[in-house]
């Protein structure tokens, strides 16, 4: 039986190693739990999204890009994978794997993932989402035969996943309507669940 399987030039794998130094570079701006003033200013602190830092400011994955050093690391991981290439193999029943250039998976994720967006800047946001927040979700768009036309990006801190009754959903926030797994290209970094990435 044909499957169809998806390389990155084996880079994906160490995501979460490459996630996990990054958070160690953040912790530099964690502000010392010992040192909180208050467990108030912690729970406002995470509410927004963000951790504190030494000046009780709430630090987010936006914010931390203001520090040089941040900005330079994600940008460097983010930019070197993103220019590798993405390939779709099939692969035979002895093990073989032959490219599949022509697959319409293949256009959608090394061409053109959606109508604004190239597929060295689609592999740019997972990677940057990754590392800043520990995930990265995109909507899959279909046709009416159901096959993948788009990919659509959607913001990691406003995306909930959940199981229900073994099942996966997705859920974005202030919206009533659960999202099939199967509507979801979900990358997930460093967890504790394998549902969702960490993101410190």
């Amino acid at each position: 039986m044909k499957k169809q399987v998806l390389e990155v030039d084996r880079v994906f794998p160490y995501l979460c190693a490459i996630n996990k130094n990054l958070m160690g570079l953040l912790d530099f701006f964690r502000f010392n739990s010992e040192k909180r003033d208050s467990g108030q200013n912690f729970l406002n602190s995470h509410s927004l999204g963000g951790f504190g830092a030494n000046s009780g400011v709430a630090v987010t994955k936006e914010s931390s890009l203001s520090f040089s050093a941040v900005y330079a690391c994600v940008r460097l991981i983010s930019e070197s994978i993103a220019s590798l290439p993405i390939n779709v193999y099939m692969e035979e029943a002895d093990g073989d794997r032959i490219s599949q250039k022509n697959h319409p998976v293949y256009k959608l994720l090394a061409k053109k993932p959606n109508n604004y967006m190239t597929s060295y800047t689609f592999k740019e946001v997972i990677l940057t989402n990754l590392l800043l927040d520990g995930n990265a979700f995109f909507y899959i768009v279909r046709d009416a035969s159901f096959r993948p036309i788009e990919l659509i990006p959607l913001n990691p801190s406003e995306v909930e996943c959940y199981k229900h009754e073994g099942e996966l959903y997705y859920k974005i926030k202030e919206e009533d309507t659960a999202i099939l797994k199967d509507d979801i290209l979900h990358f997930v970094g460093l967890s504790f669940d394998g549902l969702k990435g960490f993101n410190g």
